[in-house]
């Protein structure tokens, strides 16, 4: 773990210090799963960019103050804030289709704490589909890309969409298995 803070702390001092590479590496790293998350709380990917963009200003600012100790990946905290921001900006919103309860607005720490949580469930899919077949890794990476069985069928140059569906099937049933053998998957409460 100190490897992965030292890393996303010169990532902060690299766009501190005006690095345009270290920005783009925080949009590459950490833009596509926030993005997801406000998508799939009422928002779309305008919204998402307007909330992460506040996100890394206030990252930029509170670390210029000297004083700013990450205490958790650099992931968890901005998702923290992005989510904070969002909840915020849905509460004032005119209640357009979308619900809020407050009991999803919680204080920074208990965000925090939900924000690791589903880091530590995001890393551990992430070393289980590392250990699916080439075959399977593949074909779910053009699912969640928004492909269809059509286009996934075409893509990979299988026989037919029924079979694409069948593999689909068994390679996410895989997956699953593997996830839940993993001795942490308990502690993660994965629902």
């Amino acid at each position: 773990m100190a490897d992965r803070h030292d890393s996303d702390q010169q990532l902060i001092d690299a766009a501190l210090r005006g690095e345009h590479k270290a920005v783009n590496t925080l949009y590459d790293n950490y833009f596509p799963r926030i993005s997801a998350f406000i998508q799939a709380n009422s928002g779309d990917e305008d919204d998402a960019r307007d909330i992460f963009q506040e996100a890394v200003m206030a990252l930029y600012q509170r670390a210029q103050k000297g004083d700013f100790v990450l205490s958790s990946s650099l992931y968890t905290y901005l998702y923290a804030v992005c989510r904070n921001l969002w909840f915020k900006k849905l509460r004032k919103k005119p209640q357009e289709g979308v619900t809020l309860s407050e009991d999803l607005v919680s204080n920074e720490e208990e965000s925090l704490m939900e924000a690791a949580n589903e880091n530590q469930q995001y890393e551990l899919f992430k070393r289980k589909f590392l250990e699916l077949g080439e075959r399977c890794r593949e074909m779910l990476a053009l699912f969640f890309k928004g492909m269809s069985s059509l286009e996934v069928q075409e893509a990979m140059g299988l026989a037919s969409e029924q079979f694409v569906r069948k593999r689909k099937f068994e390679c996410k049933k895989r997956l699953t298995e593997l996830i839940q053998q993993d001795p942490s998957y308990k502690e993660l409460a994965f629902k």
